[in-house]
């Protein structure tokens, strides 16, 4: 977790740089922006000195202890099974069954244990302790009572949550259970029966935008309410029942960084109006950023804040150096500004998103107009929200085939692996430095050499090295080889105490890295935490070869993958000792199982792979036992053993791992891929204590997450 120190350093650094950009361009003395950011990072900095040391004070708590908080009730939200209460600064999570009738606004006491958040376990994967900084959280509890001591209610929250209830009941009857989830989701910004399908989607198509409340909607609704008064009554009425709307409508559809900017933004541009002023898009910017870092500093690594502001700040720099009239000139300029953001947030960039958007965008407020007017109408009568809805369905219609379309061209969505901190910087100095010399020279068409620099980012943004992976997937192995020339190999993908390890652990993992295809899977032998994870990747069209331990039992689960490999037009190869696989400088010897190889234990039948590149190797045993590593010492030479990283056998158990099959392997570095908190209890000691008498350095998954190591050239 970064310092906050170095949070403030880096607002201060980048507001700074932006400040005097402007100011540059506009000729004002950047003395003064500097004086304004160093009063900014003071006032920042010792907020963030506040907010660091409640964390603190969280983490040095023993998780499961017995705690007390007592509070006021900010925001209540159920899911299936559990209860989310908020209460200040607290994340309190409630069993839906214990979970009594709290309102908000309720004074209560809550009872429970302490839970720290989740850090990302791989690069790529959800990290829930940013997540819940970023929104405001420091602390959570896992309730066992929830006492109301004061039941005083929040009037205003309670009347727009029965309205918030009785308008989704009504798109639900109206739009059906597909098109409901869409029109809830962008209207109300209640996604709970979004599907998973759309979502993939709209996502494919790069409008994902559509599925959440933002500044677009916020705009549409808040400036047509305006402008609707504006007919009727003077300024002053229309922009008081505008503001009023919109806030009133933040709090149904809740208070994301992105929500709050748009307010903001939007409450200053009707005051402008009113007061006869002119409206700055830049001041109202700075405003809606300081107040939100201020009010919570860790808001800067809120994806929502980030892709807001970005997009704001682009379309900023752009039109103080060119006008922008048309909608293809904005939708390209956030593109281009936020592209390798996307890439450092998302790891991947649907090649047609801004063709799609300049079609899409023009259509979204139509939509959200349909979808709301049919949601209210249809309180009242259903047949008139039908009626209403009619537009909505059609343009609804038009994104289904605008899917079906885009779906099949080919690179319709390029994963980009996580942009490189280095080429992003120099990304944006190339930009803003094309920027100026279109301020100078006056030719905007020069802004069109800026899709040079996407290629170039693309380019080199590839991984040209090769590295040995462990990927962390609680207990279990799943592990990766990357080599110089991009072909990737896996061996394993699998866990025995990750539910739905593929979707939560190893996909954003995989696209972190930049890798959508396998080129290679090796399955060293059968037991669910090994391979539960390959029936998915096989079924996605991820794997180009499946290769399959050579034995003469094979079981339900081995014909079934086999199948389902045939299936997704993989082909499948076998496995035995003696087969050497050669891709480029890398060479993946097989050296276990022999053909001769019998036992009841399907361990002892793991594939045993040693992997060579250059004058390094890494050697791989699956689960083998000590039985089957006595067999590869009698079999085989010193050499053909000798490795400089070992992954060591059965996730650190004493019942691999000998100390004579140790020594002859000689391991640098021995990596164990096992869960935090195991019931197995991997590793055992004996097995830390014979790679210590060896001289192994290990590293495990367990405490480090996962685990790369590169070999140089």
């Amino acid at each position: 977790m970064a310092t906050y120190m170095n949070i403030g350093i880096k607002v201060f650094i980048l507001m700074l740089i932006f400040m005097l950009f402007l100011g540059t361009i506009k000729k004002v003395k950047g003395i003064r922006w500097g004086v304004l950011g160093v009063v900014f990072f003071l006032g920042s900095y010792c907020n963030m000195k506040n907010y660091e040391k409640d964390i603190v004070c969280w983490k040095d708590i023993e998780e499961n202890k017995e705690v007390v908080v007592n509070g006021y009730v900010d925001e209540i939200i159920e899911k299936t099974n559990i209860v989310y209460i908020y209460v200040d600064d607290v994340l309190i999570l409630v069993d839906i069954e214990s979970y009594n009738d709290v309102c908000v606004g309720n004074y209560v006491e809550i009872r429970g244990f302490v839970k720290h958040f989740q850090t990302a376990k791989n690069e790529g994967n959800f990290n829930e302790e940013l997540y819940y900084y970023s929104l405001g959280f420091t602390k959570k509890i896992e309730a066992q009572k929830v006492y109301i001591i004061d039941n005083k209610k929040d009037v205003m929250r309670e009347i727009v949550g029965k309205f918030r209830s009785k308008y989704i009941s009504s798109v639900n009857s109206i739009w059906g259970e597909v098109r409901s989830g869409i029109i809830n989701a962008l209207t109300v910004g209640y996604k709970d029966d979004l599907e998973e399908d759309i979502k993939d989607r709209y996502k494919l198509l790069g409008i994902s935008h559509v599925l959440a409340i933002s500044g677009l909607h916020l705009s549409i609704i808040g400036m047509g309410i305006f402008k609707l008064l504006r007919r009727r009554f003077n300024y002053w009425i229309s922009g008081i029942c505008g503001i009023i709307v919109i806030l009133i409508f933040g709090v149904m559809i809740g208070d994301s960084p992105s929500i709050y900017r748009a307010t903001i933004m939007f409450v200053m541009h009707i005051i402008a109006i009113v007061i006869g002023r002119t409206y700055d898009m830049i001041s109202a910017t700075s405003l809606a950023a300081v107040m939100l870092m201020a009010d919570c500093p860790y808001v800067i690594y809120n994806t929502g804040f980030v892709l807001s502001f970005g997009a704001i700040i682009a379309i900023c720099i752009v039109s103080t150096v060119i006008e922008i009239t048309n909608i293809f000139a904005v939708t390209g300029v956030i593109q281009i500004f936020t592209l390798p953001v996307t890439m450092m947030l998302f790891y991947e960039i649907p090649l047609y998103s801004v063709l799609i958007n300049i079609i899409v965008i023009p259509t979204v407020g139509v939509l959200v107009v349909s979808g709301l007017l049919s949601g209210i109408v249809g309180m009242y009568s259903f047949g008139l929200g039908v009626f209403v809805s009619g537009i909505g369905r059609l343009i609804l219609w038009f994104y289904d085939a605008l899917y079906d379309i885009v779906s099949s061209l080919p690179f319709n969505n390029l994963v980009t692996g996580k942009a490189k901190v280095w080429l992003m910087i120099v990304y944006y100095l190339l930009v803003l430095a094309l920027v100026f010399f279109v301020y100078i020279k006056k030719k905007s068409i020069c802004l069109w050499f800026s899709v040079v620099f996407v290629f170039l980012l693309l380019f080199f943004n590839v991984d040209s090295t090769f590295y040995f992976c462990a990927i962390d997937v609680g207990q279990g192995d799943c592990l990766i080889v990357h080599n110089k020339d991009d072909s990737v190999y896996m061996i394993d993908a699998g866990s025995s105490d990750v539910s739905g390890v593929y979707e939560y652990r190893i996909k954003s993992a995989l696209k972190a890295k930049g890798i959508d295809r396998i080129d290679g899977f090796i399955v060293t032998h059968l037991d669910g935490d090994h391979m539960n994870a390959v029936t998915k990747m096989l079924e996605e069209g991820l794997i180009d070869n499946l290769y399959l331990p050579n034995i003469s039992t094979k079981g339900d689960t081995y014909v079934e993958l086999e199948e389902v490999a045939k299936k997704a037009g993989t082909k499948v190869n076998y496995l035995s000792a003696g087969m050497l696989l050669e891709d480029g400088d890398m060479r993946m010897r097989c050296l276990y199982p022999f053909v001769d190889s019998v036992s009841e234990d399907i361990n002892e039948l793991s594939v045993v792979l040693k992997i060579e590149y250059g004058d390094y190797s890494v050697l791989c045993t699956g689960d083998l036992g000590i039985d089957g590593e006595r067999e590869l010492i009698d079999r085989y030479p010193i050499d053909m053993l000798d490795c400089d990283v070992l992954k060591v056998g059965h996730h650190g158990s004493k019942y691999s791992s000998c100390t004579e099959f140790l020594r002859i392997v000689s391991p640098e570095v021995a990596v164990i891929s096992c869960g935090e908190n195991n019931s197995y209890g991997h590793p055992h000691e004996e097995v830390l204590e014979r790679l210590a008498e060896v001289g192994s350095k290990v590293i495990s998954t367990m405490e480090r997450g996962e685990v790369i190591v590169r070999i140089p050239d």
